[in-house]
């Protein structure tokens, strides 16, 4: 069940560039966990916009790394490379060994290169979520400095007028 798990990690993509999609970096629920960072960033060092988005990227670099731990083994000729189509069953431990199981429809498989940079083609699109997080920050931030500051004019007016 886990080898399977492991092999959903990586798809074709139909882009020229990056060749390999990384399918967790991919999904909606990393695009905000990225904005979550940016704003969690502003917030609480009140960060610029630029600065929430290098967080965003330390943070998809931090995410990328067992993916391009597998193309580093997978150039090394470490970790061999199985194809496996829709036809095919998956196979068990026993029977595979230590390779990692690449399913596709097309008759090739993923250059170690690929496997490498798909986690570093994603970095720019982290920059870009980070920054809507910042200001999204930025936002919730104004709007928790704007009650106290309208309450400290009424306590300066009231305490001044009498």
């Amino acid at each position: 069940m886990a080898h399977d798990a492991l092999a959903a990690v990586l798809q074709d993509s139909s882009k020229t560039l990056p060749t390999v999609v990384v399918t967790p970096l991919a999904s909606d629920l990393y695009v905000l966990a990225i904005i979550a960072c940016g704003c969690w960033t502003h917030l609480r060092c009140d960060a610029s916009i630029s600065q929430c988005g290098v967080a965003a990227i330390r943070l998809g670099a931090v995410a990328g790394i067992p993916i391009m731990i597998l193309g580093v083994l997978m150039a090394l000729g470490v970790l061999p490379v199985r194809l496996a189509g829709p036809e095919n069953a998956p196979t068990t431990w026993s029977q595979a060994g230590l390779t990692y199981t690449y399913y596709t429809t097309h008759a090739h498989s993923p250059s170690a290169l690929a496997v490498l940079t798909a986690p570093l083609f994603r970095l720019p699109e982290s920059w870009l979520w980070g920054m809507v997080g910042g200001q999204l920050g930025r936002a919730i931030g104004r709007r928790r400095r704007l009650p106290s500051a309208a309450s400290s004019l009424r306590t300066s007016h009231t305490g001044t007028g009498g």
